[in-house]
């Protein structure tokens, strides 16, 4: 009995033993599988915050490269300034007369006949000079006009520059979401060979243009505006092919309806200057561009039958 007591008392210590083992192995399964999912945690942790460095990193570089890119065109300005006001300087340094005294009532009528004659070659001078500047900085800027595309929105990705007429830029950029007008001005397309939706712009920084004008495709042609300086007439009809009331326009009109009782104005010959015409009054709605020429209706250039404007604006050489 005693043996039987005994062998039932060491199989109860070996079951116990066994279940203490067992929970031991449970417990340090269980710290292990803890130290796995925080060692997992740790370094997804650690991906995120890389991969936020690097965005911060793109970010830094795109900013650099625009500060760059601000500071190469204010250098360029400088120069351009200063070449064109050479010209001014030289002719001042070179205009002083020379004063010759004989006695004291001669030299005091000499000296205020020499002073008259040097104010009046310096004022002839600077006519002449700033004339020659208007007259060159108008050719300079049609030639020196340039525009940058950029793939993406905040003047990011693959970049091109454009300094005149582009029919299709789909050779050069797949699409683009932001651009920089550097000097000058230029009409943009939704549609390929200048159709479609037009949307003007003058020199600035267009970050997002879609979401700034309203539009609802890329831009995929562009046209450069030649700076105009001089006078500016546009002859617009009521109907097409120059049919029905007929004015002359030799300013800006924020509305036919008003000024000249035209329902609508449906066909126009432009004679000098470069115009926008608008859709609706006070130029709001959908614009087109017009240069010198007849244009007998506007179905030729994308527009629908019917397309009819409201007010009319000149494109000003203040706009460059």
């Amino acid at each position: 009995m005693e043996r039987a007591r005994e062998k039932g008392e060491g199989e109860k210590r070996g079951r116990r033993k066994e279940s203490k083992t067992n929970k031991e192995e449970e417990n340090r399964r269980d710290k292990e599988r803890g130290e796995e999912k925080e060692r997992g945690v740790r370094e997804k942790r650690r991906d995120r915050g890389s991969k936020r460095e690097k965005e911060r990193g793109k970010e830094r570089k795109g900013r650099g490269k625009r500060k760059k890119d601000r500071k190469g065109r204010k250098r360029r300005e400088r120069k351009e300034r200063k070449e064109g006001n050479r010209g001014f300087s030289g002719g001042q340094k070179a205009g002083g007369g020379v004063q010759v005294y004989k006695n004291p009532g001669e030299s005091e009528r000499e000296h205020t006949s020499s002073s008259a004659r040097s104010n009046s070659s310096q004022q002839q001078q600077l006519t002449t000079s700033s004339e020659l500047n208007n007259k060159m900085s108008a050719t300079d800027m049609n030639m020196m006009s340039r525009i940058v595309f950029y793939e993406d929105r905040n003047f990011m990705g693959r970049s091109w520059e454009c300094s005149g007429d582009c029919a299709d830029m789909s050779s050069y950029l797949s699409r683009c979401h932001s651009c920089r007008v550097e000097r000058g001005c230029f009409m943009v397309y939704d549609r390929t060979n200048f159709m479609g939706n037009q949307y003007f712009m003058r020199r600035g920084e267009y970050s997002d243009y879609m979401s700034m004008m309203g539009m609802s495709d890329c831009i995929r042609s562009c046209r450069m505006i030649p700076m105009h300086r001089g006078s500016y007439r546009m002859r617009i009809y009521e109907r097409e092919n120059f049919g029905g009331q007929m004015y002359e326009l030799m300013d800006d009109c924020d509305n036919i309806m008003d000024r000249y009782r035209m329902n609508s104005c449906m066909s126009c010959n432009v004679m000098d200057g470069h115009w926008l015409m608008y859709e609706h009054p006070h130029y709001r709605g959908r614009m087109m561009y017009m240069r010198p020429g007849e244009y007998r209706n506007f179905m030729n250039m994308g527009w629908s039958g019917g397309m009819r404007f409201m007010s009319m604006r000149r494109i000003m050489d203040s706009y460059y």
